[in-house]
């Protein structure tokens, strides 16, 4: 009846310092914007309430959310719940420690470059990077804002990353962009699953490949069957996003970046527009072109598989500050997170889902990837893996 509660009624959750918060800073973590507090509710925020969250924090990011790391001069340094030696992630990664530590089920994130799977996966939780326009976003933003960065949930369960999205997908307020998640076609599972295990002239780490293959096997052990698969033009599609993003970035944010942020932002910001290709208009707008034409060859894949099975990153969760210390440093971590890249450019729903350890209190997972608006394949494929892996809780395991 009309007195039914809301999904998530009385629920805590936690917002991202970057998004509107009514009566709370919008810092984006940074020092100069300590006391920007936001007159109105950003419109993810608003569907939260809407249906029924108690926001009881907002989580902490790097300065203007850009980094794979999360500390900043505002907020100092967050820690992983696992170990106090690695990252949290970036740029989620407030949101993702919080999870992982039991402050709350389900927090509130963003992603252009891997922003919440990877801080997902550096944790141990689930973080969903939903399809291009299913959450609606900030507005005013650039081609890449509109088009690559996502608003997204992370949660300590599958179930509750699919409650979370559905809460946060619930209305598209003003946002041109917005496609109701109640729009997926029903299209019968096909019970084939491929699995990314090389990337072309990036060399995966041995606990990767290894997590890789027991992640097959679960998934063999529930009736799919495993392929391997190549992604199409993995190193141009990390070559667009660069072009398109960091061009962006260099013409609107980067005068700002110089003059509010840090040398740790300002070594991993300048570590990054090293890394991209010479871009003048031409090469911009070539960049658009060939971002379609990749998702176009993305999208064929999945006339095939339900879901893909990729690494989220090369290397196992990083040590920490390895950002910050130059070109060549930054280059590795780049080629170690361009399949992150690669995915948010293709516009494609990424689920990250942990799958048990692969060191001593490491965590280790991949991202399940679908056809555009099909989050309920990540659902289901990523439940497949929760089940077998029965990943342990940070909070639930001792003291770091």
């Amino acid at each position: 009846g009309s007195d039914a509660l809301p999904p998530l009624h009385g629920v805590p959750v936690t917002v991202k310092v970057n998004q509107n918060v009514a009566g709370q800073p919008n810092t984006n973590g940074l020092l100069a914007r300590r006391d920007n507090i936001a007159a109105d509710n950003s419109p993810v925020v608003q569907n939260l309430l809407d249906n029924g969250a108690v926001i009881i924090g907002l989580t902490s990011t790097p300065e203007f959310s850009f980094r794979w790391y999360t500390e900043s001069p505002l907020y100092g340094r967050t820690l992983n719940p696992w170990r106090a030696d690695i990252t949290p992630g970036g740029s989620s990664g407030g949101a993702a420690s919080a999870v992982a530590a039991g402050m709350c089920p389900i927090a509130h994130g963003n992603d252009i470059a891997g922003s919440i799977r990877y801080p997902a996966y550096a944790c141990g939780v689930v973080g969903l990077r939903p399809s291009v326009g299913r959450i609606p976003t900030g507005l005013g933003l650039g081609f890449a804002g509109q088009q690559i960065a996502t608003q997204g949930p992370l949660a300590r369960s599958v179930a509750d990353a699919r409650l979370a999205f559905l809460a946060m997908a619930s209305s598209g307020g003003a946002d041109p962009n917005w496609v109701s998640p109640v729009a997926s076609p029903e299209a019968r599972e096909k019970r084939v699953v491929g699995l990314v295990n090389e990337l072309p002239g990036i060399p995966l780490d041995a606990s990767v490949r290894d997590n890789l293959a027991a992640v097959a096997k679960m998934l063999e052990d529930a009736g799919y069957r495993v392929e391997p698969v190549s992604l199409p033009d993995h190193e141009l599609a990390t070559q667009t996003w660069l072009r398109i993003v960091m061009t962006e970035i260099r013409l609107q944010l980067l005068p700002v970046m110089r003059r509010e942020g840090s040398e740790a932002l300002q070594a991993a910001v300048q570590g990054m527009l090293e890394a991209t290709p010479e871009t003048g208009l031409d090469e911009y707008v070539v960049a658009l072109a060939t971002r379609n034409n990749l998702r176009v060859k993305w999208r064929a894949l999945f006339q095939r598989y339900d879901a893909l099975i990729a690494p989220v990153s090369a290397s196992a969760p990083l040590p920490w500050g390895l950002d910050a210390q130059g070109g060549a440093a930054m280059a590795q971590i780049m080629r170690q997170q361009a399949i992150l890249m690669s995915v948010a450019l293709s516009g494609l729903p990424a689920l990250s889902v942990p799958s048990g350890l692969q060191g001593e209190r490491l965590p280790a997972g991949v991202q399940v990837i679908a056809d555009h608006y099909r989050e309920d394949r990540c659902f289901q494929v990523a439940a497949v893996i929760e089940a077998a892996a029965r990943m342990p809780r940070a909070y639930q395991t001792g003291p770091v």
